[in-house]
């Protein structure tokens, strides 16, 4: 009965971002699939002469940045907005656990992330003539992103929750999605990433997942572990993070 309540307080909470979308609207597109796809687009008439290896590091690298700070910043800003708005004071007074109202918060920012990963899956992948390729792994590339994702959400809910300001939000997300942006062999294949940044980088849920999707698009590509490793070892991370993250959660309305 407790998990049945938790998931319907979840999904009021969602209910209520999504329709708080209908006042943002024009932002929302903007930054949700205007950007992205412009952004790709430019960026593809400047590598005319990128390999394939290239084409396919940026498409990775912009999936695990856009969902990243979709994640994390989403997650941790918006829960930090409702407590200098006074809404998670209500939410508070309900009995509502932590965990179910950052589910809410989080299934808004996943959504909004699972359309720029679409948008520049598909835009990627018409421009760099690989929309084939990418069509036929689309499923599966957007659940190895989603599932990396998931992973965060504790880490954007402790720094939401427990933030004391605006402004404590918003440099500890900042700096989380950097963090997790420079060490995930995104952008660039982890073969480059000197042996201790490297051994940094398998703590990061991305970098297992980026690294899958690069093993799908592109299987020859070395990577730091086997497919099956970097399976088990996204498996382990999502469970773990989420643990962690989940635990540290507690209202905070000072």
């Amino acid at each position: 009965m407790r998990l049945l309540k938790n998931l319907v307080d979840a999904y009021i909470v969602f209910k209520m971002n999504l329709l708080a979308l209908r006042t943002a609207l024009v932002p929302y597109v903007a930054i949700s699939l205007a950007i992205p796809i412009g952004f790709t687009y430019i960026i593809s008439l400047a590598s005319t002469q990128w390999s394939r290896e290239a084409e396919l590091n940026y498409i990775i690298g912009a999936l695990t940045l856009s969902l990243a700070l979709s994640t994390v910043n989403g997650v941790a800003q918006s829960i930090a907005q409702d407590k200098h708005l006074g809404r998670l004071r209500l939410f508070s007074s309900l009995p509502m656990s932590p965990s179910a109202y950052v589910a809410g918060v989080t299934l808004t920012h996943l959504l909004s992330g699972l359309v720029s990963a679409a948008a520049i899956l598909l835009v990627g992948g018409y421009l760099w003539r690989i929309l084939g390729d990418v069509l036929k792994l689309f499923p599966q590339i957007l659940a190895l992103m989603l599932a990396s994702c998931i992973a965060l959400v504790g880490l954007g809910a402790v720094i939401g929750t427990r933030s004391r300001d605006l402004t404590q939000a918003y440099m500890y997300s900042n700096a989380a999605s950097i963090a997790i942006a420079v060490l995930t062999p995104a952008y660039y294949p982890p073969t480059l990433l000197p042996p201790l940044l490297r051994l940094a980088s398998l703590a990061l849920p991305t970098t297992h997942a980026a690294c899958l999707v690069r093993y799908l698009l592109e299987p020859s590509t070395p990577t730091p572990l086997t497919p099956l490793q970097h399976t088990i070892a996204l498996a382990t991370l999502i469970a773990v993070y989420t643990a962690i993250g989940f635990a540290g959660i507690k209202w905070v309305e000072d």
